[in-house]
């Protein structure tokens, strides 16, 4: 069974850490969020920026510019 903790530091405002992920994610009220987890790590800023690190490769806007 997976486990998940949600700590809501105010009604929009959300840490969570998640056992079957084995992920950390931390999103505020605009939708901006920060996702650490096996894949990687993924900085959304909730208005289409997004930067991905996943092993040697990162990339930025979902294919906008890679480097590996």
């Amino acid at each position: 069974m997976s486990k998940e903790l949600k700590l809501h530091v105010s009604e929009d405002n959300v840490i969570t850490v998640a056992d079957s992920s084995g992920g950390i994610t931390l999103q505020n009220a605009s939708g901006a969020k920060i996702v650490i987890d096996a894949n990687g790590i993924t900085l959304d800023n909730g208005k289409g920026a997004v930067i991905t690190l996943a092993g040697s490769k990162v990339d930025v806007n979902n294919g906008a510019l890679t480097v590996v």
